[in-house]
Formats: structure tokens, C-alpha cells, sequence
């Protein structure tokens, strides 16, 4: 890809490029919140300022290095929102299951995942080195959170990391209780 391809492909992204003193600088703005990988090529500097992030290299060394990184860093964070927008529907369908079916048969539940080999086209983005974010990277959270076994207290108990940014209204535990107690009710009626 040339140089102006490049630069056009990230326009979204405000990119700028200038050549000072035999450096090159190539700057981009990210989307609020999105990690960004620190360079794992020692010749490639980067360092945030404005919101901006700068990547610089001299020219002597391949200049397609910036734009790898910067692509890998556009493709990641793409990744985990589409990841983050799937887990919040599937969460929202398991609030729904838990709503409407018996104790019983909510203890069968099991989750299975129908696994397909897909090449990892992610390029020079390192999941364990975020810079934007002060914990692990959400796919390592997930994992941890999903491994661990439910209780009886679970659904009271769990404690989200960014309850802000949560599917959950406030009052799910007491719809959840009162979909129960009204179903209990329901079944206490039927019998009498």
C-alpha cells in the first residue's frame, strides 16, 4: 500500500504526517477509551499529547512499521467493541432466561462454543500491554468472571468493573425476585 493510501485509509482518524529532521511523524486520534498498544519495535517511539498519539521513526528505518501498528491498534479496539456489544446481548438473554424459567432447569445450564479456526489478522498489538486502561484487557476479565462457579448468591453478589456501561438497570435483582415470588405464587395457586 503507498504512503497516500495509507494516510487516506485513516482519515476517520485524524492523521497527520510530517518529516522533521530526518524523522518521520505520523499522529492519529483514537476514540475515547480505546487501548492503545505500546510500540514492541524499539526504533518506533510513541507518546500522547492533546489526545493525540505520535508515532515517530527515522526515515532510514521502514515507515510501514507506524502504520502496522496503528492498524493492528484500529483493528483490536474494533474487535473488543463488536466483543463487548455481543457480550451485553447475550448477557440481556440470559437476564431473560432467568426470568422466565424454573430454578431447576436454570442449574443445567451449560455454556458450549462452537469453535472455528479463524486466522489472526491482528498485527503488532500485544493484548498484555495496555496503555489506556489501569486493569487487564476485557477479553482476560471476561474469562476470569465466566470461570468462576455461581452460588446462591450470585446474582446479588456480582460486582461488575464498569457498572456505569452495564445492561443491567439498577433493579434487575428485584425483578428477577418478583418474576419468582409471582411464579411461586402462580404454581402455589394452581395447586390449591
Amino acid at each position: 500500500m503507498t504512503l497516500n493510501e495509507q494516510l487516506v485509509k485513516l482519515t476517520a482518524y485524524n492523521v497527520g504526517f510530517n518529516i522533521y529532521e530526518g524523522t518521520v511523524i505520523v499522529n492519529v486520534t483514537y476514540p475515547s477509551g480505546w487501548i492503545v498498544a505500546n510500540p514492541e519495535d524499539e526504533k518506533v517511539k510513541m507518546f500522547k499529547e492533546e489526545g493525540k498519539y505520535y508515532y515517530c521513526l527515522s526515515m532510514d528505518d521502514n515507515v510501514n512499521e507506524i502504520f502496522t501498528m496503528i492498524d493492528g491498534t484500529i483493528d483490536f479496539n474494533k474487535e473488543l467493541e463488536e466483543k463487548t456489544k455481543l457480550f451485553k446481548d447475550k448477557v440481556g438473554e440470559l437476564q431473560q432466561l432467568f426470568v422466565n424459567e424454573e430454578l431447576d432447569i436454570l442449574k443445567t445450564l451449560e455454556f458450549k462454543l462452537k469453535k472455528k479456526r479463524v486466522p489472526n489478522q491482528r498485527r503488532n498489538v500485544s493484548r498484555n500491554k495496555p496503555t489506556e486502561l489501569n486493569s487487564e484487557p476485557l477479553e482476560y476479565v471476561m474469562q476470569e468472571e465466566i470461570k468462576e462457579t455461581p452460588t446462591e448468591q450470585s446474582t446479588t453478589d456480582i460486582q461488575w468493573s464498569d457498572a456505569k456501561n452495564s445492561v443491567y438497570p439498577e433493579s434487575v435483582d428485584d425483578k428477577i425476585e418478583k418474576a419468582i415470588a409471582k411464579k411461586n405464587n402462580n404454581i402455589k395457586k394452581e395447586s390449591e
